[in-house]
């Protein structure tokens, strides 16, 4: 969806970058800032764990990436994202391909995890396994195979004969994850512990991700009608909210009854997050997009809509 979005436009000038960046931060921060703060309030932490979390810099370091939040360590591997995907589509317009910016990344990861420690931060990406499962670096592959296919849908209208393509992709997701599942054993607590589940887990799964996306694009299934419809637009867009509280003290919170029955507690979740995204998500990603237009740009007011 970001290179869908903003690889037309993407150019290194400072205004284009300005414009990129608040608009990333309006989208995502104002109700991370909210739950995260009332988390760390709730669980007097410590200073420390408020800089790391506030800063989306905890999922760096292999002791403090399950604090405070635990899910929103993949916060910073989306940030890291973020940060660099500007460079990214540069690179690509300028003929340096997909596959060998994803051999620099990566290089660029082992090249850090090597240094074992920056002075005596023994914990900053500590191994090759915390590398490949944890940080951008590491799972660089699948950012690049996504762009890939936005690429695809950018430079040529996609159509497909059938409606095989759908169905195949999503039954190959369901295989692998089996897959990397039944590589689980008393050495590897999960099966992407594995050295052939992480290979997998990481340049398999996401190409077959894609070829499912594809289809959904491309192709009008059950699934794509499904997908569609008025209900699942709405419980897409306040996903990012459900992400946020699905574990941690949001959910610790609700009462015993709604916690013990998982349907109930689901639903529970769901119709929260809906409220978070109208009443704090989208309002406050409009505001910051608003407000930072008129500091930034010196533009006049109106209206700018949530992406």
């Amino acid at each position: 969806m970001i290179a869908y979005k903003y690889y037309g436009s993407s150019c290194l000038n400072l205004k284009w970058l300005k414009s990129y960046y608040l608009s990333r931060l309006a989208r995502i921060y104002p109700l991370f800032f909210l739950v995260t703060l009332t988390t760390l309030i709730f669980l007097k932490s410590s200073p420390l764990e408020w800089f790391l979390s506030l800063s989306f810099i905890k999922g760096l370091f292999s002791e403090y990436k399950f604090i405070v939040i635990p899910q929103t360590w993949t916060l910073t591997v989306e940030m890291v994202f973020y940060l660099l995907a500007p460079f990214i589509f540069v690179l690509a317009k300028r003929r340096v391909f997909l596959a060998l910016q994803f051999f620099l990344i990566f290089l660029i990861g082992i090249l850090i995890t090597t240094g074992g420690r920056i002075d005596n931060l023994q914990n900053f990406i500590s191994s090759h396994l915390f590398l490949l499962i944890y940080t951008f670096f590491g799972r660089c592959f699948e950012f690049l195979v996504g762009i890939f296919l936005a690429l695809m849908i950018l430079r040529k209208p996609i159509t497909l004969p059938g409606k095989s393509v759908t169905y195949l992709g999503l039954l190959g997701v369901v295989l692998v994850i089996l897959l990397v599942s039944n590589y689980q054993s008393p050495e590897y607590r999960y099966g992407i512990f594995s050295p052939q589940g992480l290979l997998i887990y990481n340049l398999v799964l996401p190409v077959l991700i894609a070829f499912f996306f594809l289809g959904l694009i491309a192709e009008k299934t059950v699934i794509s009608f499904f997908l569609s419809n008025p209900l699942m637009q709405i419980l897409g867009k306040s996903s990012y909210a459900f992400y946020l509280i699905h574990d941690g003290i949001f959910a610790d919170l609700m009462p015993q009854f709604f916690r013990l029955n998982m349907p109930v507690f689901f639903i529970s979740l769901n119709i929260l997050a809906i409220i978070l995204y109208f009443v704090i998500e989208r309002p406050a990603n409009t505001s910051i997009r608003k407000l930072g237009s008129r500091i930034f740009f010196n533009l006049p007011r109106r209206r700018v809509n949530p992406i």
